[in-house]
Parts: structure tokens; sequence; C-alpha cells
């Protein structure tokens, strides 16, 4: 086994997958809910005065990744593309 460079997690920090050589870290996020209800990852913007804005990320039915600050009501129709992809 390669040596590796200890670090100690930052407050908040949740690590998820495994350090072992060889091994593919997934996160899987999975929906039970229905037409238009896909998985949703939710991340935080923190501005300077310390406002909070969270955004969600999903994947529509034709697989393109897609970003909003409100939770998507139509999956394919919400949201904005992220990067070039369709």
């Amino acid at each position: 086994m390669a040596d590796r460079q200890t670090t100690i997690p930052v407050e908040g920090e949740t690590r998820l997958g495994s350090d072992r050589d060889g091994q593919q870290g997934i996160v899987f996020v999975a929906t039970n809910a229905g037409a238009d209800k896909p998985s949703l990852l939710a991340l935080d913007a923190v501005g300077a005065a310390g406002a909070r804005t969270t955004y969600y990320l999903w994947v529509d039915r034709t697989g393109d990744l897609r970003i909003s600050d409100t939770v998507p009501t139509d999956e394919d129709a919400n949201g904005t593309i992220v990067g070039t992809q369709s």
C-alpha cells in the first residue's frame, strides 16, 4: 500500500467512500417519489455577509445535469442545463 498523507478533517466535513487503493467511491441518491421527482443533491453557497442560497442538482430524463435554486417540479423543464451537454 502506498504512503498516504494524513489530513485532519475540517469542521463539518463528511467523507464518503474508501481511501483504499483500487476502490471506487460511489454516492447513490435514490428516489421513490414518482413522476418529475428526481433524486436531488443540495449544495449551499454562502456569501460574504453569510447569506445562504441552496442550489439543487439533478439529472433529467435525457441524462443532462441541471441546476436550480428551487426544487424542480418538472425535471425536464426546470433549472438550467449545466455546461454544453445536449
